[in-house]
């Protein structure tokens, strides 16, 4: 057994990564609640989801804290210490998400002001949607470790481009 499992009593990085798993979530609702914004011209829903982008901060600056923390304190090896850096990476990401739905729900407002361009909402739906049910996918994948189903949600990212891709076109 690693020797500092040994020293701990126990998995070390496993709240670290239940806080990601919480992040994710909070990312998960940031990315739903923008597209609902943009595509129902929700002014008070976009006003939420800038709002809330705070907390995302908070919570990625508390994970990265306390990774910091671990690898200075306990100085994990192997599986620990790769757990370790991937939680760090996965929550600059998840905040960066985070940023990004903010930034969809700000410019929603200022859609919210022009008359409605149907065809266009409707695409944007559709890879909105796709793209939360892409992160609620790696996300199940992250927690249960299942590198595979991780992997497969990667292979499948050019669907995503493709509707990114079509807006402009």
């Amino acid at each position: 057994m690693n020797e500092v499992l040994v020293k701990s009593g126990g998995n070390l990085v496993e709240p670290l990564v239940a806080e990601v798993a919480r992040l994710g979530g909070l990312a998960e609702s940031q990315i739903a609640d923008c597209v609902d914004a943009i595509t129902r011209r929700d002014v008070p829903l976009a006003q939420a989801v800038i709002a809330r982008d705070v907390k995302l901060d908070a919570l990625q600056a508390e994970i990265e804290r306390r990774a910091i923390e671990l690898i200075a304190t306990r100085q994990p090896v192997d599986r620990e210490l790769r757990r370790t850096v991937a939680a760090l990476k996965i929550a600059m990401n998840l905040e960066r998400c985070g940023d990004l739905a903010r930034n969809i729900a700000k410019r929603s407002l200022v859609l919210s002001e022009s008359e409605p361009l149907t065809p266009l909402t409707r695409s944007i739906e559709r890879m909105g949607r796709l793209v939360a049910a892409r992160l609620k996918e790696v996300l199940d994948a992250y927690t249960g470790g299942e590198l595979e189903k991780a992997a497969g949600v990667w292979a499948r990212d050019e669907e995503v481009d493709e509707h990114y891709n079509s807006l402009f076109r």
